[in-house]
């Protein structure tokens, strides 16, 4: 009879396998959703998501609510994505504490194996489709609460020394829903919050400052008396001017959702043990993980001097949007649209900022488990004969292999990028123009957009091009 080691080695391949394969159908699941997506079959995307609860499991139950609550919002279903949120908010808040003592805990474990935790910028985000969820449908101080909760955000992740501790296009955005909102000296703190954002080394995303917030920043200053705030942006922007809606008019403010925020993929890497084991003996290893790490390190790197480890780590194929801009027309108004954030490369950023501790932690991992299967199909083989060595260290390859797949979970339905362009058109009913163009200014679509404009007011509207 089998040793009940192998049995136990082997069970964990068997169960290593399983979840490789349940990362596949994910892999398909996303897929199908996407197609969904870029069909514009936002209602059929929704009800495969509603009945794929089971799919996502507890350790993924954040993506199901991130993905219900933006695809709800997508289709404008926004009582339905604001309820979706809120979910998602408070299992953020409780996984943050959480992820912080599990880092060092997962040494040992694949990421993929860990709860998803979400990323710091995936939260704030949640902030501003809440607001415009509020917004789109009639509440704008409700949309308010959601500015000042991203505000507390912000001053949390300075007091965690984040690197990510502001985004110059929520607190744009947040400052054209606080002045939507009637709280005009909230609007320029934040409107002057994101002209620093956008030129300083918070800007994440290497998203330019556009003339919008230059101009807004500046006339909110000179609106609330703050002259000497007008005068240096004045000074930075020669070509800032003050702006007022005209009269019987408001404002439009078209937002699309451009793209599909590139996926991670898998990256194989290949290191000769000398190299590998560098990274192991740094490793930062938690006490719970002592014993095997003191095991593999006992043996010494002279006995693999030949040998190899092989391991994965996501990293994100670079998706570029068809669509690259957009024009509003209506009567003698036309504006062009400008790219207000990118969150394809807000998401990459965040992953090379944590790079070179995912890369040696994952090495460490790597060298672990080969030392430690080596020695268990060592001690097999001495003990009950070559066959149980062999199958030990089979069983025990395949767990190795299965478990060490790379975690390339994140928000997938996120759009690549945003555009945004703003406009002044007579109070009442009226229809836009919209056309799209490729980076070579091909036109790729058109359509017409039908809204109410409320006079003296920001009106919102927000159009989708997923491809």
């Amino acid at each position: 009879m089998l040793h009940s080691k192998i049995i136990a080695a082997a069970s964990l391949a068997a169960l290593a396998v399983f979840f490789a394969g349940c990362s596949a159908n994910m892999e398909k699941y996303y897929s199908d959703i996407t197609a969904k997506m870029q069909s514009g079959s936002y209602k059929e995307a929704i009800l495969e998501v509603e009945n794929s609860k089971d799919k996502y499991g507890e350790k993924n139950i954040l993506l199901f609510y991130l993905d219900s609550g933006i695809l709800n919002h997508y289709a404008e279903n926004f009582a339905a994505s604001r309820a979706s949120f809120e979910f998602a908010k408070s299992i953020f808040d409780d996984f943050y504490t959480k992820s912080v003592s599990a880092g060092a805990f997962s040494m040992l474990y694949n990421d993929a194996s860990m709860p998803y935790y979400g990323e710091s910028f995936e939260r704030s985000y949640i902030t501003f489709f809440q607001s415009l969820n509020y917004i789109l449908d009639s509440q704008n101080n409700e949309s308010a609460v959601e500015a000042r909760q991203a505000d507390t955000l912000f001053k949390f992740f300075i007091s965690q020394k984040s690197f990510y501790q502001s985004d110059a296009f929520i607190e744009y955005f947040m400052g054209l829903v606080y002045e939507n909102a009637g709280y005009l000296n909230d609007a320029s703190i934040s409107y002057y919050a994101a002209l620093k954002s956008y030129s300083g080394t918070n800007n994440l995303s290497g998203i330019a400052v556009n003339d919008d917030i230059v101009d807004d920043a500046y006339t909110s200053s000179l609106k609330l008396g703050f002259h000497s705030r007008a005068a240096e942006i004045k000074k930075q922007y020669p070509g800032a001017k003050r702006k007022e809606i005209p009269k019987n008019c408001g404002e439009l403010i078209i937002v699309d959702y451009n793209g599909i925020i590139p996926k991670k993929t898998e990256t194989v890497f290949r290191l000769a043990m000398n190299d590998a084991w560098l990274y192991m003996n740094a490793a930062n290893v938690d006490s719970v993980e002592m014993t095997d790490y003191q095991r593999a390190s006992s043996i010494g790197v002279s006995a693999f001097a030949n040998d190899f480890v092989q391991f994965s780590i996501p990293s994100y194929k670079n998706q570029p949007p068809i669509v690259y801009s957009f024009t509003a027309e209506s009567g003698s108004s036309k504006r062009q649209s400008y790219t207000a954030q990118d969150l394809g490369q807000l998401a990459k950023t965040f992953f090379d900022k944590n790079f070179a501790k995912l890369f040696a932690k994952t090495a460490a991992r790597a060298v672990i488990k080969f030392v430690l299967s080596k020695q268990t199909s060592a001690y097999l083989e001495k003990q009950y004969g070559a066959t149980a060595g062999l199958l030990a260290k089979i069983a025990t390859n395949v767990y190795t292999a299965s478990t060490e797949i790379a975690d390339l979970r994140a928000w997938r339905t996120l759009p690549s990028n945003i555009l945004m362009a703003r406009m002044y058109l007579p109070s009442g009913l009226n229809e836009i123009s919209i056309k799209y163009f490729d980076r070579n200014f091909r036109q790729i679509k058109s359509e017409t957009l039908t809204v109410n404009i409320t006079e003296g007011k920001k009106n919102f509207a927000i159009v989708k091009t997923p491809y």
